[in-house]
């Protein structure tokens, strides 16, 4: 079954957004859900964030600025990088230890989510990820960007969302929240699963 998943993830100062004590087979919300914790994260809008909720915003640490980057179209087992931040929470021990949690959203759900970001830019090559989320990142509140990954240009978006994340210019001064909304291609996860039963058998 097609789903739409949310990577949470601290660029800069940690501390802005919480793990709640969810299980991660709980982590399964609605695009209203997601809504309502991106609002209360970056402060747009007056809906409260929906309970059950696996992360909610630190009570006195706020982010600066929150860039929501939208993919659709892709297979995660093209992109090594993405499927380790989709799949593994940061700890001590992880190289990932940036990301906070995550949200799950049956179907294909992204530009209904991106839908409720205002100030969003389609981006048309992998090389525009990068200096578009810096832009956006200087501006408080919450923007994005989307883009439609092909089997032409996944291995550069891959490249280009692991540069952003190990850019070392997002200080340690400064809080940007990195949501990374990533909606698989038709067959993807299935294939994946599949994979996974054969190695284990």
């Amino acid at each position: 079954q097609a789903a739409t998943r949310v990577a949470v993830i601290e660029l800069g100062a940690a501390g802005t957004v919480r793990r709640t004590t969810t299980a991660a087979s709980d982590s399964a919300v609605s695009v209203d859900g997601v809504a309502s914790f991106w609002s209360a994260l970056h402060g747009y809008g007056r809906k409260l964030q929906h309970a059950g909720m696996p992360m909610v915003p630190d009570l006195f640490s706020r982010p600066d600025s929150g860039v929501v980057v939208g993919l659709t179209g892709v297979d995660l087992d093209n992109m090594p990088t993405l499927n380790s931040l989709m799949n593994e929470n940061g700890d001590e021990t992880s190289s990932n230890n940036r990301v906070v949690g995550h949200m799950e959203v049956p179907g294909k759900q992204c530009n209904k989510m991106m839908k409720n970001v205002k100030q969003m830019d389609a981006v048309e090559t992998p090389t525009e990820i990068k200096s578009t989320f810096k832009t956006r990142a200087e501006e408080s509140g919450i923007s994005g960007l989307q883009l439609d990954v092909t089997s032409a240009n996944a291995a550069d978006v891959d490249a280009q969302i692991a540069s952003l994340i190990n850019d070392a210019s997002f200080e340690n001064t400064k809080t940007v929240v990195l949501h990374l909304v990533v909606e698989e291609e038709d067959g993807a996860a299935p294939r994946r699963d599949f994979g996974r039963r054969l190695e284990e058998a």
